[in-house]
C-alpha cells in the first residue's frame, strides 16, 4: 500500500533578476552615441497551485528543492531580458504553508485553482539608458539584477471532506465507505485496517458530489498519542459533518459513542461545535433492532440496509 503522507519539508527559491546592459548607439561618424542599454528582466516565481485531482503529498517525497529560473540580462537597442519562467507547484486542497523555522502559518489553499506565490523572483535591473541627464551624457551605470528568494516551508495537509466517519476499529467504517461510494479501502477483521484516511464521493439525485472521508480509527486516549487516532484527529478538522458509525452489535456501544464525544473534545473544542450523525451500524448481528437508541440512523453496511435513507440524511443535514 502507497503510504499516506500529508507533511513534506521543501525549500523554494525563486530567480534572481537579469542585470541592465551598458550599451550606446554608435555609427560610422559617432563612435559613441546615446545610451541605449536595456533593462534586466524579473526571476521566476515558485507559485503553489490547488490541484483537486491530489489527495496527499506522496508525489514530493523526493523532492527538495523547487527552483524558478533567472531573468534574463539586458542588451543594446534598449532591449529587455526576457522574464525567468514560473514555476507552479501543484498542491491538494486543504493544505496549510508554513515557515519551517517559526513555525508561523504563510498560507491556506483551498479553493480549486486558487494560487499563492511562496517566493517572488527578483527584480531586473535597470540599463544605463535610464541614467542618462543633462550633465552625464553617456553613463556608464548600471543595475545588478535584485537576487531571489529562498525560504524553506513546510506543507501540512488536512483533508477536506463534506463527511468525516469517526469511530472505533472495526466499526466497519470501510466497509460502510465501499458501500456509499466508489472508494476500494483496504477491509480486514482485525484493528486498524485503515492505515490511512480513505476518500469517497456519493452523488444525490442531481449528481452532485459529496466526499466522505474514512479516517483511522480512534480509540480511548487517542488525544494523547494511543493507537493511530492523533495523528489524523487533524483531518476530522476539516469536514463539515461528523459521522460517529457505531457497532451496535456490542452491548456496550452507548458507552464507545460517549469515549468518542470525550477524545474529540478533548483534543478540540472546536470539533464540539460541528453538526454530528449517528449511525449504528451491523443491525444484521442484533436479535431486535427496534430497541436501539432512537437517536441512531440504522444500518447494516455489509447488507446494505437502510443506506439510501443515510445518503438522504447526508445530504439534508448539508443542504
Amino acid at each position: 500500500m502507497k503510504k499516506f503522507i500529508d507533511e513534506i519539508y521543501l525549500t523554494v527559491q525563486s530567480g534572481s533578476g537579469g542585470s541592465g546592459a551598458v550599451s550606446f548607439e554608435r555609427s560610422k561618424y559617432k563612435p559613441i552615441g546615446r545610451p541605449n542599454g536595456g533593462d534586466g528582466a524579473r526571476g521566476g516565481h515558485v507559485i503553489l497551485k490547488v490541484d483537486t485531482n491530489l489527495s496527499e503529498l506522496s508525489y514530493l517525497k523526493k523532492t527538495n528543492l523547487i527552483r524558478a529560473k533567472n531573468g534574463g540580462n539586458g542588451a543594446d537597442s534598449h532591449k529587455r531580458g526576457k522574464d525567468g519562467e514560473d514555476v507552479f507547484l501543484d498542491v491538494p486542497p486543504g493544505v496549510l504553508i508554513k515557515d519551517y523555522r517559526t513555525k508561523e502559518l504563510i498560507a491556506e489553499l483551498i479553493f480549486p485553482g486558487q494560487e499563492y506565490i511562496i517566493v517572488h523572483g527578483g527584480w531586473g535591473g535597470k540599463g544605463n539608458a535610464h541614467f542618462k541627464s543633462s550633465t552625464n551624457r553617456s553613463p556608464r551605470r548600471r543595475d545588478e539584477g535584485k537576487k531571489g528568494e529562498e525560504r524553506k516551508i513546510i506543507i501540512e495537509l488536512k483533508l477536506l471532506a463534506d463527511i468525516g466517519f469517526v469511530g472505533f476499529p472495526n466499526a466497519g467504517k470501510s466497509t460502510l465507505l465501499k458501500s456509499l461510494t466508489d472508494a476500494k479501502p483496504d477491509i480486514n477483521d482485525y484493528p486498524f485496517t485503515t492505515l490511512t484516511p480513505n476518500l469517497g464521493v456519493f452523488y444525490d439525485e442531481n449528481h452532485h458530489p459529496y466526499t466522505i472521508a474514512d479516517i483511522p480509527g480512534i480509540i480511548e486516549e487517542a488525544h494523547k498519542g494511543k493507537g493511530l487516532g492523533l495523528r489524523f484527529l487533524k483531518h476530522i478538522e476539516r469536514t463539515r459533518i461528523l459521522a460517529f458509525i457505531i457497532d451496535v452489535s456490542d452491548p456496550e456501544y452507548k458507552k464507545k459513542e460517549a469515549i468518542l464525544n470525550s477524545e474529540l473534545s478533548s483534543y478540540s473544542d472546536q470539533m464540539m461545535t460541528k453538526q454530528f450523525i449517528l449511525i449504528g451500524n451491523k443491525i444484521d448481528l442484533v436479535d431486535d433492532p427496534d430497541h436501539i437508541d432512537k437517536n441512531y440512523i440504522r444500518v447494516s453496511a455489509l447488507k446494505n440496509e437502510n443506506l439510501e435513507d443515510l445518503k438522504k440524511a447526508f445530504i439534508k443535514a448539508l443542504k
